[in-house]
């Protein structure tokens, strides 16, 4: 069993290919906005660009939403100042409005922009500019309801924020994007059902039952605030993805080819 896999390498499993105009569209935002994005980033974007396997994930996966947030800024402040009514002090771009733009960087980083939750719209994460030249960046995200200088930490790295992002994706906990998406490339997904206890779930201690070590499984935060891990089988070319909502309910999604067995028993199958 192969643990601690990265958001690459699932990708690779379910045999998704980098396409060669992704890594030119890349180039061009890069040529535009001066700058160079992190290696980390520009590798899994070949891969993700368009995929509808992040549909409906936290990841803006159409090039035309990445923007750096002094954008946001800006329009924002020209659409005051193009305004006929007086800007108060306490609008949240006053300071803005107040501060040339060559002086923003005193008030707050510039950051690229990255994705948004999908469900709201309400989080943005992003990478700041300064740590644009890290292979792989620190994380930050601001919520619609904070000030406009005000960005946290996320705690994760950009490879970890992909696995996060992908593991949701694949656990299926909100949307069947997954199913739908891996259907049409050859796989399917199982979700595991015990019917001698007639529930969908199963426990720490039977995991092993799947040849699965629990203390190997790396966490990754599920959109809930739960935890999600992945494990694969090379030999059997099985993706495990598992979502633990307590030590007693553990839901296993197992992710086979199609013109393999199906990995579950279960009536439906």
């Amino acid at each position: 069993m192969q643990y601690h896999l990265s958001a690459l390498e699932i990708l690779q499993i379910l045999g998704y290919q980098p396409k060669q105009e992704n890594h030119k569209l890349l180039e061009q935002f890069q040529q535009k906005y001066n700058i160079s994005l992190p290696k980390t980033y520009c590798e899994f974007m070949e891969y993700a660009f368009f995929c509808p396997l992040f549909e409906t994930s936290n990841l803006w996966t159409i090039p035309n939403f990445l923007r750096m947030s002094y954008e946001d800024i800006a329009e924002s402040v020209e659409e005051l100042k193009e305004s006929d009514e007086t800007i108060e002090e306490t609008d949240p771009y006053y300071i803005f409005v107040q501060t040339p733009q060559e002086k923003w960087s005193e008030l707050v980083c510039n950051y690229f922009l990255i994705g948004s939750d999908y469900g709201s719209g309400a989080v943005t994460f992003g990478i700041r500019s300064s740590d644009l030249g890290q292979e792989d960046p620190p994380i930050y995200w601001q919520h619609e309801m904070d000030d406009i200088t005000y960005w946290r930490d996320d705690k994760q790295t950009l490879s970890q924020f992909f696995v996060e992002v992908l593991l949701n994706i694949l656990s299926c906990l909100e949307y069947s994007t997954a199913e739908d998406a891996l259907e049409e490339i050859g796989w399917r997904i199982e979700e595991y059902y015990d019917p001698e206890k007639d529930a969908w779930h199963t426990t720490i201690d039977e995991l092993e039952n799947f040849g699965i070590q629990y203390k190997q499984l790396q966490p990754y935060m599920a959109l809930d605030g739960s935890s999600v891990y992945a494990c694969y089988e090379p030999e059997k070319k099985i993706l495990y993805v598992i979502y633990q909502e307590s030590a007693e309910t553990i839901s296993i999604h197992a992710i086979s080819p199609m013109d393999t067995e199906c990995v579950f028993d279960s009536p439906w199958n």
